[in-house]
């Protein structure tokens, strides 16, 4: 199974601008690695939306007892009878047009007929604006608690299953009660189940995705933002998964939300009075977003800004963790405590307008636009229709205050995706720097590295020729280390190579292992240039030991073998290279010898244990060039003197490169050599030793 891939050359392209194409692009790919998952998620947020409306819609109607059909049949027929100009109507007429739209076998409609024509009894006139109040009033009625006249569907899309409007209160309580503890508890927890699950994959996938491009890229990328990955990228990997995943299916569950609200429950008075009244809605939401968009580009590029300036504090502050003991150890926690101090200070200074926008952004809609627009709606419904004949019987007190509960229903959907949005500032500055730090890895560097021809070295060993080589270290591209360099190590002869600090020993070993380009000139190895030779190969075949090994937190075992893996029947191979190394009784003295787990960075070992366990690789696996670079610097030198004898009658006949400021070990060497830069000059070996 490949794996699952975020930051695709598609993603990485994407300008630091475009951030809205960078959130649609990444959320593609992360459906696109979670298509089930995705799937299932939108289907629980409709069916949780379905659940909640329904719920929603039940217990309003409980609550208000209201005849719709036939008062707003009346109210029509009432406005219509005599024209515009005519402002009166019979109570006689007003009685006929009852008997002629009534449906007698609705009880609502029936029970609104009685009370209308109750108020309509005997001879005379009324104006029409009376009559229109009289229906109001008779079609919004009190419910008897007791009475069996309670309501209880459960719509599906305009379906209406499980209906009756006989139920007493106990059976309109049962049914809300299953509707609620069975449908709704079901579904939104097994809604929230599947969305925590999402957030976990997804963030497991970032994480592995960021880490593959990490280790796979070139070593001069990767060391530019491996600190970021420490103090940064931990943190905006969890809110991007989290946030990226979180969003769309909200907007899903309030995109049905609004569906079902505006589809099955809104009726703004009836034809020709719905859209106007609409529109009012519509147009407050629409300020309502451009606001959003106009605050959210200023604070997602201030925020970003702010999150950069954050990033350094962590690093400064990661930084003196790391030199802790140094620090105890010259008594400079005064100096740290007033550096970090003015540092943390400077950041809170500049980041205050970043706040500000931040806050207007996420403050700004949540408490001062969203609870306002139903007395935005009422204000502005008033403003432009009030005086509109059409739109009489929506300003009846009833209708109005069903209008207004309607519109904070809607309200509050709208509300939900304003929480949802409000995570988009933190989500695009954290997928932007995430995303610049993946551009990091993925950048060409100065020289081109040739498409591997060689799967495999060709050679069981050979010559390591250097041709005119020019090197100098990224961040300093202007100070070459190695100035024309040409040189050629023969196979099977070891070679001692001193010279002072800073002049490019090490430099040599760097470039053989591939782990930087080279300006000018080639490394070649049995005739065939390193860039032409598969990476991995090549590290195969070349051994390459300091005086600062790295260890990990696995067993010690693991280690030795990393990045091979350790087999438990190996243990005799361990037991021999151990005592080669000198090493073997601490670790048979460790709780679960070989298979102890080390501390990272193998904290619970000495300088002088870490080497020669280190060591002990050399005494596992063959390899066909050795390069040894000041090893077992810190062990006692009478042990240090029995691990080289049995380091070097070990590799005789093989290629070895030693680098080292304590001569003794050169007594091992067929050759010394002091490096200045540009060349190694040949040393005496009796009177350099001497």
């Amino acid at each position: 199974m490949s794996p699952a891939t975020v930051f695709t050359k598609s993603v990485l392209k994407t300008k630091k601008q475009s951030k809205v194409k960078l959130l649609f692009l990444v959320l593609g790919r992360i459906i696109k690695n979670n298509p089930l998952l995705f799937f299932f998620c939108s289907l629980l947020a409709v069916i949780t939306a379905l659940v909640n409306f329904n719920i929603g819609v039940n217990l309003k109607n409980a609550l208000l007892s209201r005849e719709k059909v036939l008062s707003e049949k009346v109210i029509k027929a009432v406005e219509k009878e005599g024209g515009e100009k005519k402002k009166e109507i019979t109570k006689e007429r007003v009685r006929e047009i009852l008997n002629s739209e009534a449906d007698e076998t609705n009880r609502q409609q029936k029970e609104t007929k009685e009370n209308i024509a109750g108020e309509m009894q005997g001879k005379g006139s009324l104006t029409k604006e009376k009559v229109k109040e009289i229906i109001e009033k008779a079609s919004v009625g009190g419910r008897q608690v007791f009475h069996h006249d309670f309501e209880f569907s459960f719509n599906f899309f305009g379906w209406r299953w499980f209906k009756s409007d006989t139920l007493s209160i106990w059976w309109f309580i049962t049914y809300s009660l299953i509707l609620i503890l069975v449908a709704k508890s079901l579904f939104s927890l097994t809604h929230y189940y599947l969305m925590s699950y999402a957030y976990d994959s997804i963030e497991k996938d970032l994480k592995k995705d960021l880490f593959r491009q990490l280790v796979r890229a070139k070593y001069t990328n990767s060391a530019e933002i491996s600190r970021n990955l420490i103090t940064q990228f931990a943190d905006d990997l969890d809110e991007i998964a989290y946030s990226i995943w979180f969003i769309p299916n909200r907007l899903i569950y309030v995109t049905f939300s609004i569906i079902f609200l505006l589809s099955f429950d809104f009726n703004f008075g009836g034809p020709g009075t719905t859209l106007p009244l609409l529109a009012i809605v519509a147009g407050l939401f629409v300020v309502l977003v451009i606001v959003e968009i106009l605050l959210f580009k200023k604070a997602s590029k201030l925020n970003m800004v702010a999150k950069r300036r954050q990033e350094e504090d962590n690093k400064i502050i990661f930084e003196r963790i790391n030199n802790l003991e140094y620090i105890k150890a010259v008594s400079g926690e005064k100096y740290e405590e007033g550096k970090i101090d003015r540092q943390l200070d400077s950041t809170f200074r500049k980041n205050r307008k970043s706040l500000w926008y931040s806050t207007l952004f996420k403050a700004a809609p949540q408490y001062i636009i969203i609870p306002n627009i139903p007395t935005f709606f009422m204000a502005l419904a008033l403003l432009f229709y009030s005086s509109s004949p059409k739109m009489g019987t929506v300003f009846l007190i009833g209708n109005f205050s069903h209008y207004f509960f309607s519109v904070r229903s809607l309200n509050s959907e709208i509300g939900k995706v304003i929480d949802a949005l409000l995570t988009l500032d933190e989500l695009s500055s954290s997928l932007t720097l995430v995303n610049e730090g993946a551009k990091t890895l993925n950048q060409p560097t100065a020289l081109a590295e040739s498409k591997p021809s060689l799967p495999t070295l060709p050679f069981k060993n050979g010559d390591l020729v250097f041709q005119n080589v020019v090197f100098a270290y990224p961040k300093r591209p202007q100070q070459d280390i190695l100035r024309n360099f040409t040189f050629a190590f023969q196979q099977g002869k070891i070679y001692g190579i001193a010279g002072k600090n800073g002049i490019g020993k090490s430099t040599i070993t760097k470039t053989t292992l591939k782990l930087y380009d080279l300006k000018a000139g080639q490394i070649l190895i049995g005739g065939h240039n390193v860039r032409e030779i598969n990476t991995i190969s090549l590290h195969r075949h070349i051994c390459y030991q300091t005086n600062r090994p790295t260890f990990f937190r696995m067993s010690v075992a693991e280690n030795v073998y990393y990045p091979q893996t350790y087999n438990k029947k190996d243990q005799e191979k361990l037991i021999q290279a151990a005592q080669k190394t000198g090493i073997y009784e601490f670790i048979a003295k460790l709780p679960q010898g070989f298979d102890t787990v080390l501390r990272e960075g193998g904290a619970d070992l000495s300088e002088g244990q870490k080497q020669q366990i280190s060591a002990m690789k050399m005494f596992i696996n063959d390899y066909d060039i050795y390069i040894l670079d000041e090893i077992l610097s810190n062990v006692h030198p009478n042990l240090k003197g029995i691990i080289l004898e049995n380091i070097f009658t070990k590799l005789k006949g093989k290629t070895i490169l030693v680098i080292d400021h304590h001569y003794e070990i050169f007594q091992y060497v067929d050759y010394i050599y002091q490096f200045t830069g540009e060349k190694l000059i040949r040393m005496n070996k009796k009177e350099f030793l001497a």
